[in-house]
């Protein structure tokens, strides 16, 4: 499938490989590159509101707000994944 968007290729550990996964999978995203790109949208998302920016300010710039698009809830449950993940990297 070509695409024109811009492409780049990242090294995560063994448990941040296994908690995109389980993203991928829980939430039936067709290819690990669109689970990782929601996962690093919702960060953006979350860091935008943490700095007190528009919650959809980062969305708007390519975000998913389809099919897969998640809630709240969801939100929370992919930011707790990142950050275990992110604690076994230390």
């Amino acid at each position: 499938m070509a695409t024109k968007r811009p492409r780049y290729m990242i090294s995560v550990s063994d448990e941040m490989f296994r908690a995109i996964e389980d993203f991928r999978f829980s939430h039936r995203y067709p290819t690990r590159s669109e689970a990782t790109a929601e996962l690093i949208r919702l960060g953006l998302e979350a860091l935008a509101q943490q700095e007190g920016d528009h919650p959809g300010a980062y969305a708007a710039h390519g975000g998913s707000q389809g099919q897969n698009a998640l809630s709240d809830g969801e939100l929370a449950d992919g930011m707790a994944a990142l950050r275990r993940s992110r604690q076994g990297d230390q």
